[in-house]
């Protein structure tokens, strides 16, 4: 089967986005098109999709359901739509699970269902090759495959494509070429699923001995998490002693030991025989005769001790906002209570949360928005709908007083001052697989990140920025004394990219500091001043003058989100906000 466009009728599509390979357009039914840009091996491709289309995938594998021809020739290929579903890259997100209430169990489900599927393709001969968490979606406790055209389907069509952090290294060759195998995949998918079970990477932490040494340099020399003393974790990374002890020496086996065997049996095991503990909110292996982070026997770290606010003689912690009802502050404007739903702070007004959405409101509460991948709903101040503005699938967006700012479908940025008479809006420009913020006084950085440049605009000067690979965390600040602009993001090795835009030039553009802020975010910038949070401390660098002080302060963790004005911090924490300073 296959669908037949003309370049005309492609043209009308609407586009929803673009990566390195290929463009993807809405298509009718609930489908998309997917169509491969002309740099790609189009003869493979061809080839790949049509013994894809062929044959017989699970039905959770939204791979290619009928072949795309343009002007008569192959193009790419028709697959469904995931409604709804996000990437499974938001179970490392701290927030995001307590937002939600997704619980350990929740994602071990996950992974087993993950792991049934790959199985399954495996037994068919087939390879996945590409093992991120990024190219897994999830919806409920149900996992979703996506980018299927670089799995590999057999020996003459192997897989495309490999992520450097997920891949086994014992595959990986000095030239550049990957050696795809059945025992890679195993021990691909048990780091897919270490990270997504623990929120860390095995590789992950700093290595004392070596703090410069990559996460690919610690996967070539075996220097895992799991049995090296000399590895710092971060504090907010809770501890895998939950998980069974078959289970745990597995993953050892193979991340320093060089075994490769499939994990998905000790999941299975784990996932039936599993029991909550009330203490620490969370499911552990039920073999054990107790909680093993409630037990000292079982030799599990302590569970973080709950500080108390003290008084130094420079700087007084006062606590500005606490409720009740708080399951978790989403910032300091609003918050999740113990009903599921968002409370407004300042109005005290409340809108039901719902999995796969976010709640905002403008900041004297009386429009909400409620932002779905594709729409953001407007409601007025008695609940009722105001109006539903259609948005580019899963791009930023950034409320600011009674403004909000999106892209639309068209991929234009929009600034849209919401009235009880209707929405008033302001074209800023087109933008392309957009990053953007606005600082309090409406100053905007806006980003259009191409597969090999950025394109940043500030004050509309264009600044080009050579960029390649995938930007997973970043952090976009304005310092409101300079109106300089700080731009962090995190590079395939692990590594960070710090940036200062200045007026009309890059003040500052450097890969040496590393941050502990998880997530990157919740660090803030004021007079040209890095300020990190972590584990009892904030750590101030000034990158002008390469100054670096910490600041001891117990109720800041890593996961903390920053502010500063006037000599003091504002700490916003699950649930509690504090000022900081004299």
């Amino acid at each position: 089967m296959s669908i037949n466009l003309t370049s005309g009728q492609l043209a009308k599509l609407t586009l929803l986005t673009e990566g390195g390979e290929a463009k993807i357009y809405e298509y009718k039914n609930n489908n998309l098109i997917k169509i491969f840009k002309p740099h790609i091996d189009i003869r493979r491709k061809e080839e790949k999709v049509k013994k894809i289309v062929s044959g017989k995938m699970p039905s959770n594998v939204y791979g290619p359901i009928e072949v795309v021809t343009v002007n008569n020739k192959f193009a790419g290929y028709v697959m469904k739509k995931v409604e709804n579903a996000e990437v499974f890259h938001q179970l490392v997100k701290k927030k995001y699970l307590k937002t939600y209430q997704i619980t350990n169990k929740d994602v071990l489900e996950l992974m087993v269902d993950a792991g049934k599927t790959i199985t399954a393709f495996h037994k068919s001969g087939g390879l996945i090759g590409d093992y991120n968490d990024y190219n897994i979606m999830m919806k409920g406790n149900k996992s979703f495959f996506i980018d299927v055209d670089s799995w590999g389907i057999s020996d003459t069509l192997k897989p495309d494509a490999y992520t450097e952090t997920f891949m086994d290294p014992k595959a990986m060759r000095s030239n550049g070429s990957v050696v795809f195998s059945l025992e890679a995949e195993h021990y691909n998918f048990a780091v897919l699923s270490f990270n997504m079970l623990t929120r860390l990477h095995p590789f992950g932490g700093t290595y004392v001995k070596d703090e410069n040494m990559t996460t690919m340099d610690r996967m070539k020399k075996n220097i895992s998490v799991l049995g090296n003393n000399k590895i710092t974790i971060p504090k907010i990374i809770p501890s895998w002693d939950w998980m069974s002890p078959q289970l745990k020496t597995e993953y050892q086996e193979i991340f320093e030991k060089g075994k490769r065997q499939s994990i998905l049996g000790s999941l299975e095991e784990l996932t039936d025989n599993l029991q909550y503990c009330n203490t620490h909110q969370m499911y552990y292996f039920s073999k054990y005769k107790e909680c093993p982070m409630c037990n000292s026997n079982a030799k599990v770290a302590e569970p973080p001790v709950i500080v108390k606010v003290t008084t130094t003689k420079k700087n007084t912690i006062s606590i500005v906002f606490e409720a009740q009802d708080v399951r978790i502050l989403l910032n300091n404007r609003q918050y999740v209570n113990t009903n599921n739903e968002v409370v407004h702070i300042q109005s005290k007004r409340k809108m039901k949360l719902e999995r796969g959405k976010m709640v905002d409101f403008t900041s004297d509460g009386k429009f909400a928005f409620v932002v779905g991948s594709n729409t953001i709903t407007i409601y007025d101040e008695n609940d009722k709908l105001h109006s539903t503005l259609e948005r580019m699938h899963k791009t930023p967006y950034v409320v600011k007083g009674n403004y909000l700012y999106f892209v639309d479908k068209t991929g234009t940025l929009l600034k849209t001052q919401v009235t009880p008479n209707g929405n008033i809006a302001s074209n800023i420009g087109q933008v392309f697989n957009p990053l953007f913020a606005v600082s309090d006084i409406g100053e905007t950085f806006i980003g259009s990140f191409y597969p090999k440049k950025a394109i940043i605009k500030i004050n509309n000067y264009n600044f080009e920025v050579n960029y390649n690979g995938k930007i997973r965390e970043y952090a976009i600040k304005q310092d409101v004394v300079s109106k300089k602009w700080l731009f962090i993001y995190q590079l395939p090795s692990g590594k960070y990219r710090t940036m200062v835009f200045g007026n009309r030039v890059v003040e500052y553009d450097e890969e040496m500091i590393s941050y502990e802020a998880n997530p990157l975010s919740n660090i803030c910038f004021y007079k040209e001043t890095i300020c990190i949070p972590g584990n009892g401390k904030i750590t101030m660098i000034n990158y002008v003058k390469n100054l670096t002080k910490e600041i001891p302060c117990n109720v800041v963790k890593e996961d903390s989100k920053l502010s500063y004005a006037n000599g003091v911090f504002e700490i916003t924490n699950e649930d509690k906000i504090y000022q900081f300073g004299g």
